[in-house]
């Protein structure tokens, strides 16, 4: 396939619109911006740092700081000498940012934000690190242009038709991101991890034996295994951003052999998935982070409750219950999601 290959040269930068744009579920909040929206962003810093040294371009996540304390000032006014493009604070809730950190920011130039008061500093970072990703995949060849028209699943799709193959994009637990249509010659495996939305348990524990999975995640390169009776020859390649395996895809013979470029394709498309994949699990951690401040606020009587039950996706008016259970703090993590969706269940 001509135009696969990733193209040369520095990526380019996201700018500050850029990042604001992407930012689907309102983590971030922009309260002023006195050099404008399209300055460039090379990246993002987290917390304030002692040692002195530069954040050119980067926005700077004030992890340390209460947006209503004397110090915050300060901290705009070093991050601004230092060459950041923005500062994003904790939200102040109803109160307003007080006006000498405005006055800071006006003043140096540099932007100012807020975070939601129901995110965290990891969705914030998850946040820019998604928007500077789509900024480097590019959109020179054709797979990244597939992927930016549908997502992961046209990219799926054009990957199985250049590959001549079934492709399924997996996070690291094995479940179904996205996958390309099967025909009927697909093995069963195939139909039954699309199916199932997700590999099967035997097929894991059959990998991690073999030693599979131990070279895909630690290879950077994509690992073939030959066809094996009924099973068909298959290609597979981790998705990772910088030293981060956020997932892989899968290549499996569609009733023939894969194309020549097979490799080569999905070394490519590897590259490409990496924001969609990136987006997929902010996605999905914001939205549960929100989900909990919902209800935390309607149990308490805390906060907007039309927007708490708006994020819970519930009428205005409908009539809830509440469960309460005691938490055996010995039970550990998995007791503790289990009370929180029960108590989800309870209030629905």
């Amino acid at each position: 396939m001509t135009g696969a290959a990733p193209g040369g040269g520095t990526p380019p930068d996201a700018t500050l619109r850029q990042v604001l744009a992407h930012d689907e579920d309102g983590i971030l909040h922009l309260v002023l911006a006195p050099s404008g929206q399209d300055t460039a962003v090379h990246g993002v810093v987290i917390g304030e740092e002692d040692a002195p040294r530069p954040y050119d371009g980067h926005i700077v996540l004030a992890t340390g700081l209460r947006p209503g304390t004397g110090s915050v000032p300060d901290a705009v006014r070093e991050a601004a000498r230092r060459g950041a493009v923005a500062v994003v604070l904790r939200s102040g809730g109803a109160d307003t940012l007080p006006a000498t950190v405005l006055t800071a920011a006006r003043e140096t130039g540099v932007a100012l934000l807020t975070r939601a008061e129901w995110a965290d500093w990891g969705d914030t970072l998850e946040l820019v690190r998604s928007a500077l990703a789509f900024g480097a995949v590019g959109s020179e060849d054709r797979l990244a242009q597939a992927a930016a028209g549908g997502g992961l699943a046209v990219l799926a799709s054009v990957v199985a038709r250049y590959c001549r193959a079934s492709i399924t994009v997996e996070d690291t637990r094995f479940r179904v991101v996205a996958h390309s249509a099967t025909s009927a010659d697909a093995d069963g495996l195939r139909q039954s991890t699309i199916l199932g939305g997700r590999v099967p348990d035997w097929r894991v524990a059959e990998l991690r034996r073999s030693g599979l999975l131990r070279a895909l995640w630690t290879s950077r390169d994509v690992i073939h295994r030959p066809a094996d009776g009924t099973d068909p020859e298959r290609l597979a390649v981790a998705i990772r951003s910088g030293g981060e395996v956020l997932g892989s895809m899968w290549a499996a013979a569609d009733g023939g052999r894969l194309s020549p470029d097979a490799a080569d394709v999905l070394r490519r498309a590897s590259e490409v998935a990496v924001p969609y994949l990136l987006q997929h699990r902010l996605r999905g951690s914001a939205g549960r982070r929100r989900q909990e401040h919902a209800l935390r606020g309607l149990l308490l009587g805390e906060g907007d409750r039309r927007s708490h039950m708006w994020s819970l996706e519930l009428a205005p008016d409908v009539p809830c219950a509440v469960v309460v259970a005691e938490r055996d703090r010995a039970a550990g993590p998995a007791a503790e999601r289990s009370l929180q969706a029960l108590a989800l269940q309870a209030v629905a």
